[in-house]
């Protein structure tokens, strides 16, 4: 984990990232993690740590340090234009949608055509 790492690295135990400012760059609509549990996810607080197999307690741990750098960010910046596509009016809607999980069909019959044509 990166945290433990540079909090280690660092010489700074108590600090999130050891102080160092870390970004977070990504599309929060995604999938969910390979792991399946966001970081924004909070763990179930009640949980008995001492009487868990070791794997199940680290996979909890885990959550739990997850959950307090999530909730250590303290700057947001929401990126919402999406300039890559803002010369094609139509396929930056296309995008928008579908990050959306909204698939029409029209959108789809669309991507279809450009894609598929019969020859």
């Amino acid at each position: 984990m990166a945290d433990a790492a540079l909090r280690d690295l660092k010489g700074a135990p108590n600090p999130l990232f050891g102080g160092v400012h870390v970004l977070f760059v990504g599309d929060w609509l995604q999938q969910i993690p390979v792991a399946g549990c966001p970081a924004f996810a909070v763990p179930n607080p009640g949980r008995d740590v001492s009487k868990m197999k070791p794997t199940d307690a680290k996979k909890y741990l885990d959550r739990v340090r997850g959950n307090t750098v999530y909730n250590g960010v303290n700057y947001v910046v929401i990126l919402d234009e999406n300039m890559r596509h803002r010369k094609d009016r139509q396929w930056r809607d296309i995008l928008n949608r579908w990050r959306a999980g909204n698939y029409l069909q029209a959108d789809i019959d669309n991507v279809n055509t450009v894609c598929f044509r019969n020859k």
